[in-house]
């Protein structure tokens, strides 16, 4: 279930790719285009579409992620309530995002939203 997509079609897989596509082309040396992170919750932890979406967001903009297509997804199939992020690293303006230490990053990121939430 989508909780949130910017700048692409959310209700079809293939429009949302052909739309992370058409933006990718702006840098078409661009190997590595996009980013899929993951935030998972703990087991039997109940949180609203909203503020899954609020941590998402959050997430997203820690990473410097903020000004380029992305969807948030929530996932039910598993015992544990999470999230799937996919975001373009070419931004709307045409730059390419930063992406090294983005695993790294991504882990800290996480790390410190569990604190706060």
């Amino acid at each position: 279930m989508t909780l949130e997509a910017e700048g692409v079609r959310d209700y079809s897989y293939r429009l949302m790719a052909h739309y992370f596509e058409m933006q990718r082309r702006d840098l078409p040396g661009k190997s590595k285009a996009v980013f899929h992170g993951i935030l998972s919750f703990y087991l039997g932890e109940s949180l609203t579409d909203e503020q899954m979406r609020i941590i998402a967001k959050e997430y997203l903009e820690k990473l410097n992620m903020s000004d380029t297509q992305y969807v948030i997804a929530k996932h039910t199939d598993r015992k544990h309530l999470h999230l799937h992020i996919v975001a373009n690293f070419v931004g709307n303006k045409g730059k390419a995002i930063r992406d090294s230490w983005i695993g790294y990053s991504g882990k800290k990121v996480a790390q410190a939203l569990t604190e706060k939430y």
